[in-house]
């Protein structure tokens, strides 16, 4: 058994909010905040939505001017920060506008103990975004992967994604453990995979290549 056998969309791609829910459940999580970004109209393959729309605080972040006020109207009736912006991949002296820099000026308090999931889905850097970040490290952190790769490619590019592989690494550098990809990559920080089932979570195991598409069975 894998997190894969999990999975299920509400408002997700590929099965991520089952994977998500089932993951939340061993790890002991039940509110606190979550992030994603571009969180295009709030709903549209969203990995966060069906937290938000229960309990949990949200910072959801959208460069898109349409889709920005569209994402307004979708979450004014829930404890969501809508933050209009690009996420930039690296802190220069003339722009600082990083993830950890969006997110320290948050209206929310995120702390290592409430900040829950963070979801990563540019289309491009999303890697140079992950490796970024130096403080805010959520409990759980997805990203899109460029999933057509061999399971020992090295591939990184800063506007056609990563390889599960460079991926994968970056996890370990960053302090988290990979515990599943369906598209998106799925981690978990280091101090509480503890909490984790006995599953196979070696890269192998991991990897589906190109067959990575899920719709929820009839």
């Amino acid at each position: 058994m894998t997190y894969l056998d999990f999975r299920h969309n509400v408002h997700s791609a590929n099965g991520e909010d089952g994977i998500i829910k089932k993951l939340f459940s061993d790890l002991d999580i039940t509110n606190g905040i979550v992030c994603e970004f571009g969180a295009h109209d709030g709903f549209h393959d969203s990995n966060t939505a069906a937290l938000w729309e229960q309990n949990y605080q949200a910072i959801l972040i959208e460069s898109d001017h349409n889709r920005f006020d569209q994402l307004e109207k979708n979450t004014s009736e829930h404890d969501v920060e809508c933050i209009h912006t690009v996420v930039e991949k690296e802190r220069k002296e003339d722009i600082q506008n990083t993830i950890d820099d969006i997110l320290e000026k948050s209206k929310f308090n995120i702390t290592p103990d409430n900040f829950c999931l963070m979801s990563i889905d540019i289309d491009s850097y999303d890697y140079y975004v992950f490796k970024s970040i130096e403080k805010y490290f959520p409990k759980v952190l997805i990203f899109e992967v460029s999933s057509g790769h061999p399971i020992n490619d090295d591939f990184i590019s800063e506007d056609k994604g990563c390889s599960i592989k460079s991926a994968y690494e970056l996890g370990i550098e960053k302090g988290y453990k990979m515990i599943c990809h369906c598209g998106n990559v799925i981690f978990v920080r280091n101090d509480l995979t503890y909490k984790l089932p006995d599953y196979d979570y070696s890269i192998e195991n991991l990897h589906l290549g190109t067959n990575c598409g899920y719709e929820n069975p009839e």
